[in-house]
């Protein structure tokens, strides 16, 4: 068990000098986003999907 523990924290500590610990936080409107949503959710709903934000961030995101 000692040889795990060791491993374990032989990676941790790795992890924690390369990995960039980054906390950012934006606030942005996305009320033509949900709008738009709401309006498509019910064809998408009907052909067995959902609709989320998530979808409307990644083609935005795409388009750049």
């Amino acid at each position: 068990m000692s040889s795990i523990r060791t491993k374990t924290a032989e990676h941790l500590s790795y992890a924690w000098v390369t990995i960039p610990h980054v906390t950012q936080f934006n606030e942005a409107d996305i009320t033509i986003f949900e709008t738009a949503r709401k309006a498509f959710n019910a064809k998408v709903e009907k052909d067995g999907g959902k609709l989320t934000i998530t979808s409307f961030l990644l083609k935005s995101l795409q388009q750049h």
